[in-house]
């Protein structure tokens, strides 16, 4: 069992930081009602740029039991309020952004801008060190491509 099953079976407030080149991972697990949180808050992940250490997208999950909701802010789009989502998206999302981060996984976690990862670098980037375009791509810092925006 991951540290951060475990985390979520006891109902603990958690924060992890984790850094690997220059990546910053934030995750927000449940909180027990210790410190003003109401029990079940919300599970967050931020990815952050591996360039300038800005949010490239934001991940956040409420509720619990088959009854989440999914609030994404990605790099050039997002979801506004949220919407449903199942618990085995949830636990796909979870797999898909613990280190060490797996491309396949990511791409498993149905977000189309991957949350702002470039497989090829296997890093994630902002909105600015993406370039994007009028037409809805973008290049990393390297002149990888790909699709940010899907309307």
């Amino acid at each position: 069992m991951s540290l951060m099953e475990r985390g979520i079976m006891k109902g603990q407030a958690m924060l992890f930081q984790i850094t690997l080149s220059s990546m910053l991972l934030l995750i927000t697990m449940p909180n027990s009602g210790a410190a003003g949180k109401e029990p079940g808050g919300p599970l967050i992940f931020e990815q952050r740029c591996s360039v300038c250490n800005r949010i490239a997208s934001r991940i956040e999950i409420q509720g619990a039991g088959g009854s989440e909701r999914l609030k994404y802010k990605g790099i050039m789009a997002g979801n506004g309020s949220g919407d449903p989502i199942t618990t085995a998206r949830v636990r796909l999302i979870v797999d898909a952004f613990n280190q060490p981060y797996d491309p396949k996984k990511i791409r498993a976690a149905g977000f189309f801008d991957d949350a702002g990862y470039c497989n090829t670098c296997q890093a994630f980037y902002c909105i600015d060190h993406w370039n994007p375009s009028t037409t809805g791509g973008g290049r990393c810092p390297k002149g990888h491509v790909k699709i940010l925006d899907p309307y």
